[in-house]
């Protein structure tokens, strides 16, 4: 008697785990991206309910991405010892910030360029899936000056219902501070050396670094970081009109590297990754979805058409350079806005089609076939035959 229901019961929970598990299938293949879907990134750049007209955005595509929302650094980026995988917001923020100072150092050409139009909105058309890069150039109008900040952003996102948006808006944080009043004044900068190497237990660590101080993109001194300065230098009387940011001159094998700054102070971080090519890292539980998912970095996204331009009709009150001559169409290569498809991009913009995955499907009616089976022997055991013997 007690092997008839070992046996049973053995039968009814092979039902049920097979079952479960072909159903856990399906979810697994609903959760991937398809990487072949035509992409676009709007922006609306608006400060205080007012649009920011006649504003210069630069794209750059940082990196490819996979099935399973993995990145891997691409074309002028590849060799960078960023890491941009498995980051909170913080980090997708520092990355931004890292792979923006190498675009202005190494002078790195962007995919397009768009000015914002009188509702201070553009958009990037016919972009394939990956992780861009979105920086903003900065803008005197009236009174102030608005700089944007750079930001990272995927193609896919998750949008507020769990989906992959492949059609996404941008709202860029932006700095505003007084309008520049030309005169010349003065400012001391310093660096800082990070080391996040668990206090070096590997030993490989170096000596020292190199560490170069830039300005407008142009090498203005070069200093030597090491235990004896305490990993810390820092410069005085330089210019304030001048955009100055830091660059390690070469990354110390195995690790990568992350910028941050509060305007006075650098921070040169490097972190030991036991392998320097960290660009097939997973998303972590922290931030599982990348850049621009359901946790937000500096740039918040959300689904196309859940927002729209807000602020008064009247263009004389709009942070402007000039006239509006683009009126929020892209300059260079793709202006159209076609699709490399030769489509308008029109049949995807709500983002609301589930992607398709590339996972084979087969096994599913497999699955689920042998769980009914298996399932049908138990009932019979535990209650057919129990019928029969009444």
């Amino acid at each position: 008697m007690k092997a008839y229901k070992k046996h049973r019961n053995f039968a009814i929970s092979a039902g049920v785990f097979v079952l479960v598990f072909s159903f856990l299938f399906v979810a697994n293949a609903a959760v991937k991206i398809d990487v072949n879907t035509p992409s676009s990134i709007k922006i609306e750049y608006i400060h205080d309910t007012l649009p920011i007209v006649n504003a210069k955005f630069k794209i750059y595509r940082v990196a490819d991405v996979s099935e399973s929302l993995e990145y891997s650094l691409v074309g002028d980026f590849k060799d960078y010892h960023v890491n941009i995988n498995g980051l909170d917001a913080a980090g997708y923020a520092a990355a931004a910030n890292t792979l923006a100072a190498y675009v202005k150092v190494d002078n790195i050409s962007p995919l397009r360029s768009a000015v914002t139009n009188i509702g201070g909105a553009l958009e990037f058309n016919g972009l394939s899936t990956g992780l861009y890069l979105i920086i903003g150039e900065k803008l005197v109008a009236g009174d102030s000056q608005y700089s944007p900040i750079p930001v990272l952003v995927s193609l896919p996102s998750l949008d507020s219902n769990n989906n992959w948006a492949y059609n996404i808006i941008i709202n860029p944080k932006v700095d505003v501070e007084p309008k520049p009043d030309g005169g010349l004044t003065y400012q001391s900068l310093r660096v800082i050396k990070v080391w996040d190497d668990d206090a070096n237990r590997h030993k490989k660590r170096p000596k020292s670094v190199k560490i170069q101080l830039v300005g407008d993109g142009e090498v203005f001194d070069s200093v030597i970081l090491n235990a004896d300065n305490s990993w810390t230098h820092t410069w005085q009387d330089l210019d304030s009109r001048i955009d100055w940011l830091v660059i390690e001159q070469n990354v110390p094998q195995g690790y990568t590297v992350i910028y941050t700054s509060d305007k006075t102070i650098f921070k040169v971080q490097n972190t030991y990754e036991h392998d320097s090519s960290q660009t097939t890292t997973k998303p972590t539980e922290q931030y599982p979805h990348g850049p621009t998912g359901t946790t937000k970095p500096a740039g918040t996204t959300s689904p196309t058409g859940t927002t729209k331009p807000t602020g008064p009709a009247d263009a004389s009150k709009h942070p402007s350079t000039g006239d509006d001559k683009n009126n929020g169409r892209e300059t260079g290569p793709g202006t159209d806005g076609s699709r490399p498809d030769g489509s308008d991009g029109t049949d995807d913009k709500d983002g609301s089609k589930l992607p398709q995955t590339g996972q084979p499907w087969w096994p599913v009616p497999v699955f689920a076939t042998f769980g009914l089976l298996f399932f049908g022997v138990g009932w019979y055991l535990g209650f057919g035959k129990k019928k029969n013997e009444e």
